[in-house]
């Protein structure tokens, strides 16, 4: 089960100066893992500081309701390395929700 906690300042600062800015237009997400190493998703709240919502082993998956200012970034539990999506972003913003199905991210190692 998904857990929330707030994290030191240093990792926020690393991502600087993304924040989430409003909640205007919600958005339909699904990360999905495709490493075979755990990794943990985190929210950028208001201020910019990581809010972690869960780890993910290999082929799980985390449905989520956010919001299209909302950024989102990834880290290997075990080395704090960033993980990127498939297009190689380390950050993943939202889109605006269409009514249709989830957005589908697949997050994985880089290169």
């Amino acid at each position: 089960m998904c857990t929330v906690c707030v994290l030191q300042n240093d990792m926020a600062a690393a991502v600087a100066p993304l924040k989430s800015l409003h909640c205007d237009s919600e958005s339909l997400v699904t990360f999905i893992s495709r490493t075979r190493r755990p990794f943990s998703i985190y929210w950028l709240d208001y201020q910019g500081n990581c809010v972690k919502y869960c780890q993910l082993d290999y082929a799980q998956q985390f449905n989520i309701r956010t919001y299209e200012t909302h950024p989102w970034i990834f880290r290997d539990s075990e080395t704090g390395d960033n993980l990127v999506t498939a297009d190689g972003s380390e950050v993943y913003m939202p889109k605006k929700w269409n009514g249709g199905n989830a957005d589908h991210v697949i997050i994985g190692i880089p290169g």
